[in-house]
């Protein structure tokens, strides 16, 4: 069933699909990843304020997407190669990074997922930041996108939800 919240999660995605399509359409440039990551830094921006405006929270994994997308975008804005170069020579792994990062920010402050980022492994944080620390060290050792972030990202969230279900 669509509800309010479903609709929100969606629109969280946007900026994502948006930011993978016009790296595609461009073949996967340099000018495609500036302008992905310009295009993908805005739409987040407009999500973002409109999930603060209506007081959703955002999902976890939206968040770290949200995160790589802004950061991503702001060194394309100032011209920032040091960080342009980090995130050419460790794509997937960058991805998985801020997901980690959000994961060891609401296992160490639970309190974060009260209202503003949405946790659905809320019961067993410490695994589920586990599971990123093996995905994010998978995705350094894989160059390909599919190998090195849809793949551990998989595993994790399935191993995950296994985990909460007993738990829960």
């Amino acid at each position: 069933m669509i509800n309010r919240k479903n609709i929100y999660q969606l629109l969280g995605i946007l900026p994502l699909l948006v930011f993978l399509r016009v790296t595609r359409w461009y073949g996967f440039t340099y000018r495609a990843w500036e302008l992905a990551f310009l295009t993908g830094a805005a739409l987040t921006s407009a999500v973002l304020a409109l999930s603060a405006w209506r007081k959703v929270p955002v999902r976890d994994i939206v968040l770290a997407s949200s995160l790589m997308l802004l950061s991503g975008g702001l060194g394309f804005l100032t011209g920032q190669s040091s960080l342009t170069g980090f995130y050419s020579r460790w794509q997937g792994s960058i991805f998985i990074a801020w997901y980690l990062a959000v994961r060891a920010g609401l296992a160490l402050a639970p309190e974060l997922s009260d209202g503003l980022v949405y946790d659905p492994y809320a019961v067993r944080p410490k695994l589920a930041s586990a599971l990123a620390v093996l995905a994010l060290v998978w995705s350094l050792f894989h160059k390909d996108l599919l190998v090195s972030v849809a793949l551990p990202m998989s595993l994790a969230t399935a191993g995950l939800t296994l985990a909460c279900r007993k738990k829960c």
